[in-house]
């Protein structure tokens, strides 16, 4: 005699058997792809390091990179703090983990904000660098038509310090250079500029007519 019972526990069983394949199947997928991501940023930021004057090594030590990092955005010191806070402050109190995610989000876009500069590029890239990191990192990183500009000045407190110490703010500048005949300003910053494709105070790509 048919039993149904027996039917309804071997289909089960198989079943669940087929399901535990494919959840193992997708971990493992997912492993690879997370592995390969990790090694691509990791030849990505060696790359970014070399274009800006450092050693490549120095992309792949923990906590020396982030060192090396404010370095290269031309920052103050303590940045460097900021920047490694969620790891710090997850070690003290894992309450305050979130709140040192958000500080090493917001330092990190304090360092992006003057390599974009020195990239030639604005906030809204630095936002974006900060937000999508595996997309722009190796866009800077690889992209031909990107270069390192360490000629570029920034302040060392990235968007919070609008008169760097030394450098015309945009109603000073033509005021010092106006009696010189031809010179010639930025329109973003009114620095003067000398011929110069982008401007050697904040960057920004001078027009002709500039």
């Amino acid at each position: 005699m048919y039993d149904y019972y027996d039917y309804d526990l071997t289909t089960t069983g198989n079943t669940a058997g087929v399901f535990g394949g494919l959840a193992v199947g997708m971990i493992i997928v997912l492993c690879v792809i997370f592995v390969a991501v990790a090694v691509f940023m990791i030849i990505a930021e060696v790359k970014l390091y070399k274009k800006a004057g450092k050693a490549g090594w120095e992309a792949i030590v923990p906590f020396y990179s982030q060192w090396v990092l404010v370095e290269i955005a031309g920052l103050n010191w303590w940045w460097f703090l900021v920047v490694i806070g969620g790891t710090l402050l997850a070690n003290v109190d894992s309450h305050l983990s979130g709140i040192g995610y958000l500080a090493t989000l917001f330092g990190t876009f304090v360092c992006n904000f003057n390599i974009a500069k020195k990239f030639h590029k604005d906030t809204g890239f630095a936002v974006l660098m900060t937000i999508f990191p595996v997309v722009l990192i190796p866009m800077l990183a690889f992209g031909k038509s990107y270069e390192f500009d360490s000629s570029v000045a920034v302040t060392p407190n990235g968007p919070f310090d609008t008169n760097k110490e030394g450098a015309a703010t945009v109603s000073e500048a033509p005021k010092a250079e106006e009696k010189k005949e031809g010179t010639k300003f930025c329109p973003n910053c009114g620095g003067p500029v000398n011929g110069e494709k982008f401007c050697p105070s904040c960057g920004s790509k001078v027009d002709e007519e500039a």
